[in-house]
Parts: structure tokens; sequence; C-alpha cells
């Protein structure tokens, strides 16, 4: 069986002093949109797609993912997450 979940993650201020994230996931319908028609990753596919895996509530190898997605901004021409 094939469970369907889908999270909204709201960005946070790369300074934000929180060591806990819960409430920045908020779970949405997944066969329901959750893009604005009027955003360019809508209209242009701009924008960058990474995944992260979590174990237990805790995210794996978030270094390696914030790069990654530092780095895909970078080719993309799109402007780099500050990260620190």
């Amino acid at each position: 069986m094939t469970w369907r979940f889908a999270l909204i993650i709201e960005p946070v201020a790369s300074d934000d002093p929180r060591t806990d994230f819960d409430t920045t996931f908020a779970p949405v319908d997944a066969s329901a949109p959750a893009l604005s028609i009027g955003e360019l990753s809508t209209q242009r596919g701009d924008g960058i797609f990474e995944s992260i895996g979590v174990v237990d509530r805790h995210p794996q190898e978030v270094e390696a993912h914030l790069a990654r997605l530092a780095h895909s901004a970078e080719i993309c021409d799109l402007p780099v997450p500050k990260l620190a």
C-alpha cells in the first residue's frame, strides 16, 4: 500500500536561533494544488527541487543537503540561499 503525504515547509531566516522547526512543516492535501499559477516555478519551472531524508523526526545529512541546494541555485542562476 502506498501512502501519499505532502508537506509544505515554510522558509525561515538563516540566523533563526530555534533548534526545533516542527512549526515550519504544514501538511497539505496531496491531491490539491500547492503552487499559485502566478509563481514563476509554476509558469516556467523556475526553481530548485531538493529532498532531505527525515528519520524519527530528525533530518539526515543536513549540511550535504544545504550544499546541494546552494550548488543547484548557482548553476541555475538563481539567488543562492544564505546558509550561514
